[in-house]
């Protein structure tokens, strides 16, 4: 009985020994896509001053031949999504950067509809992003 005792208490000891690490970090909820041509999307939508932003950076894939990008801007008046202005841009080059600058109004709440279009190897990836924002 001694001995049945002393080796639980030795397998209780040598299980406890062994040190387990976990770690925890922060819970990102956005999915990162596994794109092909694009590497990176930017956007952003920001006022000052009356002025709207609506601006983007895309970087592509090396090996790829072009970036469109086309935005789309609206504001919500009566629940109804009214057109405001609008910006295409291509670039045969590896980044992009365009803005989209237009007069807003205090108080209004706006959208944004991005799409990007990078091609590569003759194969067109296309992404769409919208962003929402009020000016103040």
């Amino acid at each position: 009985m001694k001995r049945t005792l002393i080796a639980i208490l030795c397998v209780i000891l040598m299980v406890s020994a062994v040190s387990v690490h976990a770690f925890a970090s922060a819970v990102d909820d956005t999915i990162q896509p596994l794109w092909n041509n694009t590497a990176n999307i930017d956007c952003t939508f920001n006022f000052h001053d009356g002025i709207g932003y609506a601006d983007s950076v895309t970087k592509a894939q090396f090996g790829a031949s072009s970036i469109t990008t086309d935005i789309y801007v609206y504001k919500q008046i009566n629940g109804d999504w009214i057109y405001v202005t609008e910006l295409h841009d291509t670039k045969n080059k590896m980044v992009s950067g365009v803005s989209c600058i237009f007069n807003a109004e205090s108080g209004v709440y706006y959208r944004a509809d991005y799409t990007f279009t990078v091609t590569k190897n003759n194969v067109a990836e296309v992404i769409h992003r919208t962003l929402y924002n009020t000016c103040p």
